[in-house]
């Protein structure tokens, strides 16, 4: 029996991808299915039969070491045994199920006539927002960014061995017509000579004989990285070009020139902007081109962990900017400046709240630096960047504070974990340094990692925190929404980032690792076999799906005059795949809280 108008499945996914005509077919196919409670549609390890699609009632999936998941009306059950052949879990009905019913060889007929039909099943989040965003880029910009460096016309890179003399350089660049030339050296590797460096040379010495000494350590990157990341790498190093490997072991030279020649008319050159600033007033401009740079990227489909890591650099290269336009000379050579929070993360969005702090070398005059930091926090302040209302700046006396200072706040927070102590643990884990002596950092970092890994119960009290706010998402997978001032709303940032930030963050505390963006900290756990190698891809992907969201509501905010700091969504405003695809990244976070409370043994706290 079939109750079902053809015209409702063209509202469901993956049906509403369907031609007409196959979508008909679909329709008549169906069957509408009873259930009481408690019946089981379906067991492990038998052969998958078919399809349900759920009009009223609910589902419960069982799957081994991976908890139960609740299906609802309007979402499809069985997907996953008819791709497999048989069912890979116990599917029971929780609540009296009427559904309609959809036939194992009418839906892989379906999927052979129309692949996408079953890739939609196939599909993890990752893989659907790549599709996504594939369909909806548009624009050079968007195209560039994402093309592979396998894919360009690289510039010719010689390779000559070392020791190279002054004509020996010269006459390869001559020959390959080059703009630089790989020195390889068996005891210290891979070196670089430009065209700049030979021109530098001859200036200075009349010898065509005489020895030249190349660039290390190389910055390079593989073929396979597309030219973000090389824009990226270029911007952090203070570079103009750097080495491409083939896969074949063979280089060459991409050079920023040669990029930004192609989206100077999308992008204003804010490096440069920031580098030839000799005043803070020069630098007055850059947080309304940032804004427009962000604006333009987002609006092209560019990811949004690709957006932030952009920012966070420009950030970055902003803060050692203004630092060395406020602080003596002096002070900057005996001091570490660092970055705390989204932006020691490398995952700034917009311009926020400051997170800075300020290490100090012995002996370092702390009232002169207190001066120094107080005129640093004005002028970021009068940048856009407003003051933390918690005081994490260099201008409150903790948080500038010699190394021993520090790791002594370390110690006690390790002693009495709880409250702001934490607070300070997590900050600091994240601490990254943009100005000054960066070994001042390393040494902080050393002190933390060795305190943590001497008291593990402080880790699972951090990770404790985890579990601090409820997952956004009902039983029958619709959205948990907050009622008065945000009514209709979910906060993204406590209900998906937060738990997925902090998490992944006590995890790499846990091992040691010293990344502290959170897809590098994600991947390094991939490497470490901490994480499974799908599940770190769904983590990754939920967590740039869900600042891919948060960015937009901020970008919202900025163009109504607010301040780009609210992190609630109303999903009603969203269209049906982006709800779907919200439902996968909450779903993914709830997972992770599970494992996050099973690995650290959070049931055994007090």
């Amino acid at each position: 029996m079939n109750l079902l108008d053809p015209s409702v499945l063209s509202t469901i996914p993956p049906f509403d991808r369907l031609p007409q005509d196959l979508r008909a077919r679909a329709a008549a196919a169906l069957d509408i299915v009873y259930a009481p409670r408690g019946e089981r549609l379906a067991e492990v390890g038998e052969q998958a039969t078919g399809l349900w699609i759920i009009v009223k009632g609910v589902v419960r999936e069982h799957l081994d070491g991976e908890g139960d998941v609740l299906h609802g009306p309007g979402e499809a059950v069985g997907a996953s045994g008819l791709l497999a052949g048989t069912q890979p879990g116990l599917l029971v009905v929780e609540e009296e199920l009427i559904a309609h019913w959809l036939p194992a060889h009418v839906f892989h007929a379906l999927g052979e006539q129309y692949p996408a039909f079953l890739n939609f099943y196939r599909e993890d989040l990752e893989t659907k927002r790549r599709a996504r965003a594939k369909a909806h880029a548009q624009g050079e910009l968007t195209l560039l960014l994402h093309t592979r460096l396998s894919e360009l016309a690289l510039q010719p890179l010689p390779r000559l061995q070392a020791p190279v003399t002054l004509r020996e350089a010269a006459r390869a660049l001559h020959t390959a017509g080059a703009k630089a030339l790989l020195v390889e050296d068996e005891v210290a590797g891979f070196g670089l000579l430009t065209q700049s460096d030979v021109v530098a040379a001859l200036a200075q010495a009349d010898d065509p004989g005489a020895l030249l000494e190349a660039r290390r350590p190389l910055v390079a990157l593989a073929a396979s990285d597309d030219l973000f990341a090389a824009l990226q790498r270029m911007l952090r190093h203070h570079i103009s070009q750097l080495v491409v490997w083939r896969a074949d072991g063979s280089a060459g030279l991409v050079r920023q020139k040669d990029i930004l020649s192609l989206v100077a008319s999308h992008a204003p050159l804010l490096d440069r902007e920031i580098e030839r600033a000799s005043c803070i007033d020069d630098l007055q401009g850059v947080g309304e081109h940032l804004v427009e740079l962000v604006r333009g990227l987002h609006g092209r489909g560019v990811r949004a962990r690709h957006i932030s890591a952009w920012v966070s650099e420009l950030n970055a290269k902003l803060y050692a900017k203004v630092w060395g336009l406020v602080a003596p000379q002096g002070l900057r050579d005996t001091s570490c400046l660092f970055l705390m929070g989204s932006e020691g993360r490398g995952e700034q969005l917009l311009r926020t709240d400051q997170d800075n702090g300020l290490l100090l070398a012995a002996g370092v005059d702390e009232d002169m630096a207190g001066e120094a930091a107080e005129r640093l926090v004005e002028a970021l302040e009068r940048l856009g960047l407003p003051r933390c209302p918690g005081g994490i700046m260099a201008s409150n006396p903790l948080w500038r504070r010699p190394v021993d200072g520090l790791t002594d706040m370390i110690r006690q927070a390790v002693a009495k974990p709880e409250g702001e102590a934490l607070l300070r643990l997590a900050m600091l884990a994240d601490a990254r340094a943009v100005a000054g002596r960066g070994e001042l950092v390393q040494a902080m970092r050393a002190e933390l990692h060795a305190q943590l890994a001497a008291h593990p119960t402080v880790l699972a009290r951090m990770a404790a925190q985890v579990l601090a706010f409820e997952t956004p998402l009902g039983v029958f997978s619709g959205f948990v929404l907050e009622k008065g001032e945000h009514r209709g709303e979910l906060d993204l940032k406590k209900g998906g980032l937060f738990p997925i930030m902090h998490g992944v963050r006590v995890y790499a505390l846990e091992v040691g690792i010293d990344e502290t963006n959170t897809f590098e900290r994600i991947e390094r756990l991939r490497e470490l076999g901490r994480f499974e190698p799908a599940f770190a891809r769904d983590l990754a992907g939920a967590y740039d799906f869900l600042q891919s969201l948060r960015l937009a509501a901020m970008l919202e905010d900025v163009s109504a005059g607010r301040p780009a700091t609210d992190s609630h969504i109303a999903p009603q405003r969203l269209d049906h795949f982006e709800r779907d695809l919200l439902r996968d990244a909450l779903r993914t976070v709830e997972r992770f809280k599970r494992l996050v409370h099973h690995h650290f043994k959070l049931h055994l706290l007090s």
